[in-house]
């Protein structure tokens, strides 16, 4: 019998499925690699806002003479006036506004439609008169852009409000 040289049906259906699911198990490790990727930056994006956040609170408050807080705890504020010192003898003191914005989701300063850090959950700020002691708390969203991974980030710091008092 003579015998041709070559593969038979059979043998280019194997070698098909198996490389089939070579390219099924390769493409799923690349996604597995990329959504950790994603959610690694995502959480990495959303820690370095919120600190920025709190950097810029902080050394504005620390030079602040006042603060408009009607009550000892407030939660997600609207609207936070502090008042701080003249750059300068014989001007005027500055006014400062930050706040959270409920409809967006962020905190902002200076002007309530220029988010500081979005993807935020809850602020609250916990004033102490007496020793003029400035406890704040800010806390993410739970989930941020499909990304549960490490969520929800909190940042708690406190802060002497250093020219408040007599």
């Amino acid at each position: 019998m003579n015998r041709c040289r070559g593969f038979t049906l059979v043998e280019l259906l194997l070698a098909l499925a198996l490389a089939a699911l070579s390219m099924v198990m390769v493409g799923t490790v690349i996604h597995a690699f990329q959504r950790g990727t994603t959610a690694n930056w995502v959480l990495n994006q959303q820690q370095e806002a919120m600190v920025r956040a709190l950097q810029q609170l902080t050394e504005q408050l620390r030079e602040a003479t006042s603060i408009s807080l009607m009550e000892p705890l407030v939660i997600n504020p609207d609207c936070v006036e502090i008042t701080l010192p003249p750059l300068s003898q014989g001007q005027n003191a500055r006014k400062l506004h930050f706040g959270y914005h409920n409809e967006g989701g962020y905190v902002w300063s200076g002007d309530q439609e220029r988010p500081m850090c979005q993807n935020v959950k809850q602020l609250r700020l916990q004033y102490d008169q007496d020793t003029h002691l400035l406890h704040i708390h800010l806390q993410s969203e739970d989930i941020i852009h499909g990304s549960k991974w490490g969520l929800p980030l909190i940042f708690e710091t406190s802060v002497i409000l250093r020219n408040a008092g007599p």
